[in-house]
């Protein structure tokens, strides 16, 4: 996959309807690391990565109005 970067996570977040509240909830990051991220301040590395690359298949697979759980 590709790496994550603040456009790609801007991306995912508006496909799956995601305040960056229910972003960094749903990663279980603190708000400020999600905010960091989606600004471009910080990298999303590590574990987080994988989950992203889970909600993001589970976008592509499900039907247009349906969110990840």
């Amino acid at each position: 996959m590709a790496a994550w970067t603040s456009e790609r996570l801007k991306q995912l977040k508006t496909r799956a309807g995601f305040t960056a509240t229910e972003l960094a909830q749903r990663c279980r990051v603190s708000e400020g690391a999600a905010r960091h991220w989606l600004a471009g301040r910080r990298r999303i590395t590590g574990p987080v990565t994988l989950l992203l690359d889970s909600f993001e298949q589970r976008l592509a697979d499900a039907p247009a109005e349906s969110t990840p759980n």
